[in-house]
Parts: structure tokens; sequence; C-alpha cells
């Protein structure tokens, strides 16, 4: 039968094992290591673990080894000294006081000593997974409150998830009363898998619902994002639409001026005021930009109007032979939420407003630089400052993932109040995804 013990604890191992990987997790991420070190780590614990349950029989000597390699377990994270050495010594102390709990709920129920549980097949493994699976529950809830945003635990879930350890356990408690502790070890082998599986269930139950409230994390942010795109393709249609209307109106304008040369002749005054409308029409259109694609160039231009009608000196300057791979509804985007945030920040300006763009290229790279002064003041999510966080907490992220789609990098400066961003981007061969 000692091998059966020892399967139990094998078994157990590896579940405590897991619960360690959990909780650490919680605390700080898993070091940018190899994946099959961190493997290695685990495999290498379970089997020490293995060897000296099967060899010593003291508990003392069990304590202190389990409590080496925790210790030894927590340095495959990014933990601070103090909050490694808290974590340790709490998850030591909890992971003991819950197998105490089982084992004192199976003692008073049954009305069996501690060396007769551990005598009995059933009665030890029913404890032990009764105990891990209510670690289990305590650390996933710790877990989702401290460390994971994109899963949230409310009270009522926390109430309902609670009922899978206790489940576990008072399935445990009818097994026992159904074979008892002398039972036939067939009876009991069949009862000790009974319990590893309603403990393996638990693990699977927490895994399938983190892994649903991740994919509806995804979706959401997606559905965001395409509705961020719709309307960026939108207006990028309406100010291109806009665009064409004004060149139109440059070519009437050149006509116009034919009509004029005759009209001097007649009536010079009213000649004078048309003159005079022409060319306030033609100052306005003189600081155009040309990027060398219409929907940008009809993105910034709108743009440019806004930032005058704000007293916002705005410097343009271009570079490049062309946007060549790169989707002008994704250029588009990403120069308008450039542009929308250096204007905010300008806006919480009284005086030295200023916003410098540059789009540069050096082979198949274009950069976008974009510069502006800034009140110093930046929110400590590095999201949004805006009281409305779900319609305005695209900016940057969204320019950041933009640039990875195009094989590009985001580099973010503050320096001497000045706020800059500059984005390269590859514009031939884009990784499109």
């Amino acid at each position: 039968m000692k091998w059966m013990f020892l399967s139990a604890d094998i078994c157990s191992v590896i579940f405590e094992a897991y619960i360690i990987s959990v909780f650490f997790g919680a605390l700080g991420r898993s070091k940018k290591a190899n994946l099959w070190l961190r493997l290695l780590a685990y495999v290498a614990f379970v089997a020490l673990i293995g060897v000296i349950y099967y060899f010593i029989s003291d508990t003392w000597v069990k304590l202190v080894s389990l409590f080496v390699f925790i210790v030894f377990l927590s340095f495959l994270y990014d933990v601070d000294a103090k909050s490694r050495c808290v974590g340790v010594i709490v998850f030591f102390l909890f992971i003991n006081l819950c197998e105490l709990i089982a084992g004192f709920l199976l003692s008073a129920i049954f009305s069996m000593t501690v060396d007769g549980i551990r005598d009995s097949l059933i009665y030890y493994t029913v404890g032990v997974f009764a105990s891990k699976s209510l670690a289990l529950f305590c650390v996933k809830v710790f877990a989702h409150r401290f460390r994971y945003a994109e899963i949230r635990i409310s009270a009522k879930q926390a109430a309902l998830f609670a009922l899978f350890p206790l489940v576990t356990i008072g399935v445990g408690i009818v097994l026992i009363g159904c074979f008892g502790a002398g039972t036939d070890p067939v009876f009991a082998v069949a009862g000790a898998v009974a319990s590893l599986l309603l403990a393996a269930s638990n693990v699977l139950v927490f895994y399938l619902f983190e892994e649903y409230a991740r994919q509806n994390k995804r979706r959401s942010l997606l559905e965001m994002d395409k509705m961020q795109l719709e309307m960026q393709a939108q207006y990028s249609a309406e100010l291109i639409e806009k665009q064409q209307a004004s060149a139109r109106e440059m070519h009437d304008l050149k006509n116009a001026l034919f009509a004029i040369r005759q009209l001097i002749s007649a009536d010079d005054e009213q000649a004078a005021a048309r003159v005079d409308g022409i060319c306030r029409t033609v100052n306005g259109m003189q600081s155009i930009v040309y990027t060398g694609d219409a929907g940008v160039d009809a993105l910034i231009n709108a743009k440019t109007a806004s930032f005058a009608e704000k007293g916002i000196d705005f410097d343009c300057t271009c570079y490049i032979a062309g946007f060549d791979g790169i989707d002008l509804i994704d250029l588009c985007v990403l120069t308008g939420n450039l542009l929308d945030n250096a204007f905010e920040a300008c806006m919480k300006l009284e005086t030295g407003r200023r916003i410098k763009l540059a789009f540069t290229q050096s082979g198949n790279l274009i950069c976008i630089n974009i510069s502006n002064p800034f009140d110093g003041a930046l929110p400590e999510d590095g999201q949004t400052s805006k009281q409305d966080k779900l319609s305005h907490g695209f900016g940057l992220r969204r320019v950041k993932s933009l640039a990875e789609k195009y094989g590009g990098a985001v580099e973010i400066s503050t320096d001497d109040n000045v706020f800059s961003v500059s984005v390269a981007l590859l514009c031939d061969g884009a990784k499109v995804g």
C-alpha cells in the first residue's frame, strides 16, 4: 500500500506546485526565462519532494523541505525582497492551515485520530485533496482581487466558486461513509481516484472561467477597436470629400480671375471687393500640407484649421517618398490619434501652445514624430486623463498596436515639459494581421 500513499503524495505535490505558481504569479510576473527552465524547476520540485516523502517519515523534515522549495520557486518570479519574504511565510502557513482544517473536519466527523487518518488511504486522500482544493480557491480569489485586472470575481461569483472545494470535501466524506476506513484496497483506490478527480475538476473549472473571461475581454477590445476604425474611416472619407471640394473651389477661383479683370475697368470698387475675398481664401489655403496621400492630407489640413481657431501654432514637415504597404485607414487612425492627443495637451495650457509634426523616411522605414508642450501631469495608469475612459482610452494604445502591426515601434519621451512621440513603421512588406 505504500506506493498508493506515495502516488497520492505525488499528485498532491503537483497540485501544490500549481497553487504556488498561481500565488507567486499574483505577486509578480514570471521572469523572462526559458519556459522549459521554469518547467524543469517545477519537475525537480515534485521529484525531490516525492523522494523525501518516500524515504523520510519525519513530519518536521517534510515541512522544512517544503518551505525550502517554496523559497526556491519564488525566485522564478519578479517579486521584491519584502513581498517575497512575506509571501513565502504566508503561503507556507496558509497551505498547512488548510491541511489542518481538512484533517480537523474528518477527525471531528468520524471520531478518528490523526494517525488513524494517515493510515487509511481513502481518509488520507480525501483530506489531502480537500485541503488543496480549499487552498486553490482562496489563492485564486486573492489573485483575481489583487493581480488580474481583466478578470474580476464579484462576491456572488466567489460564493458560487466556493461550492467546488466544499463539494469536494462533502463527496469525500460520503465516500468515506460508504467505504469505511478498513475497506477493501480496490474500493479504497477507487475512492482515492474519485477524490483526485474532484480536486482536478476544481482546477479545470477555474481555468475555463478565466479563459471565458479573457475571451470576453478580448472581444470587447476588438469591438471597441472596430467601432473606432469605422468612425475613423467615415471621418477620413468626409475629409477627402471636403478636400476635393476645396480643390474644385480653387479651380473656380482661377476662372473668376478672368472675370475680375473685366470688372476692374467697369467698376473698380466691386472688383477690389472681389479681389479681397479671393486673397482671404488663398491665404487660408497657403498652409495646406502635402504628404503624398490624399486621406492624410485631408486629415492634417482639417486639424490645422481647428488648431488655428484655438491659437495653437502648428508646424508640419514631410520628407517621404510615399506610404507604400501601409493601409490608408491605419495611417489616418495613427496620425489622427497623435494629433488629437497633442491638441488635448495644448488646450490645458494658457500660453506656448505649439505642435510639431514631421514625416521622415530612411529606406523602407517611415518615422512619424510629434511633440507638444504639456502641463507636466501624466495619468498614473498611463491611460487617458478624461473622465469618459470608455470612449477615450484608445489613443496611445491604438498607436502602439498599429506600430506593431507594421513591424515598428513607439518611443515616448517627456523632457522639459515637452511630450514627444516617435512612431516607426515599415512601409514595405507590412505585417498586416
